[in-house]
């Protein structure tokens, strides 16, 4: 038996989705700025618009209860709440006041300790912030304090619109503060699913690190010492580029002009990198749902890495796929809502 390698990439976000509204607000803020640096492949995708409703505080003011609404266009509404231990919030003095700030769009809530009038100076301490995707990432990542929200599945379907990468800069220059045509594109044709709303709500950005790891597969022959392996085995900018190919061919995009029907032959991508086979997988716990099928990923909150729920595009030699688990519609181990 001969040894081979393949590769398996996963992708991670490096921030939590952003309305194509809200981009414009946060892409000044230099912490964003450097968090973005490190994603040079991204997504556009289209979703309702999700609202917080009015939150609850326990008498002991230790658990606020924070409900979520979305409307979707057939007119079903998908509620559910997610409850936040104060007291497990960084720099959370108990038994301290606790003040709530919403924004006029019920879309974004702040928590402060200290009263009112101590936030209107400036004087109360943030304990922490979310808008509704960013405590929807919070949840299916696992952080700490935050639970609830036992439908989460129901609220991170997005329908996909385009995939892109900047190989000059960064996903934070290229997507959320430069001039991007498929955006404007998008912004121009799409119509708003919720009445009355701005379309750039309901147009998500998402900016992604690929994390590339080869394996190797020994011949009984083989020693087990002297191959390199490790993430390094791979040129990143090959499996940044080589992705953006593969989403776009097997997915089907409808807003990529370019649709690479010869995938996955290129001259930038892995097809000559000596791989015996390689895969894609999202480990967060998002849907895309697109032209040519529905994917799904899925994030272990052990381990960040993709469970066996989560779909893969698998690369053969010149076969490609998109592999659907058995997992993946049923188990114990999915989340399915």
């Amino acid at each position: 038996m001969d040894s081979s390698r393949i590769a398996l990439n996963y992708l991670r976000l490096v921030y939590p989705p952003v309305s194509s509204f809200e981009a414009e607000y946060i892409v000044s803020d230099s912490e964003v700025k450097a968090v973005l640096e490190d994603s040079n492949f991204y997504m556009i995708a289209k979703r309702p618009q999700i609202f917080f409703g009015h939150p609850e505080i326990s008498s002991d003011e230790t658990l606020l209860t924070l409900p979520l609404k979305m409307t979707l266009d057939t007119g079903e509404t998908v509620e559910d709440c997610a409850e936040i231990n104060l007291d497990e919030l960084p720099s959370s003095s108990p038994h301290a006041d606790i003040t709530l700030s919403f924004d006029e769009r019920h879309k974004f809530i702040s928590i402060h300790e200290g009263s009112a009038s101590e936030v209107d100076a400036d004087r109360a301490p943030l304990l922490d912030w979310f808008t509704t995707e960013k405590l929807l990432f919070d949840r299916w990542r696992n952080k700490p304090g935050i639970s609830g929200l036992h439908h989460l599945r129901k609220f991170t379907n997005y329908e996909l619109l385009y995939v892109g990468i900047s190989n000059e800069n960064n996903t934070g220059v290229r997507l959320f503060s430069g001039s991007h045509e498929a955006r404007q594109r998008i912004l121009n044709n799409e119509f708003a699913i919720y009445g009355g709303g701005r379309i750039s709500e309901e147009i998500y950005l998402f900016a992604f690190d690929i994390e590339p790891v080869s394996v190797r597969t020994l011949a009984l022959t083989d020693r087990l010492t002297g191959h390199p392996g490790g993430p390094d085995f791979l040129e990143k900018k090959k499996v940044i580029a080589d992705a953006e190919k593969a989403f776009i061919d097997l997915l089907g995009v409808k807003y990529n002009r370019t649709k690479y029907e010869n995938y996955p032959k290129g001259k930038d991508g892995l097809y000559t990198s000596g791989l015996s086979g390689y895969m894609y997988q999202i480990a967060e716990s998002i849907t895309l749902v697109a032209e040519n099928c529905t994917f799904r990923g899925d994030r272990d909150l052990l381990t960040g890495y993709p469970t066996n729920c989560a779909n893969a595009l698998v690369i053969r030699d010149e076969l490609t796929t998109v592999f659907d688990p058995p997992d993946s519609n049923e188990g114990d181990d999915c989340s399915t809502d």
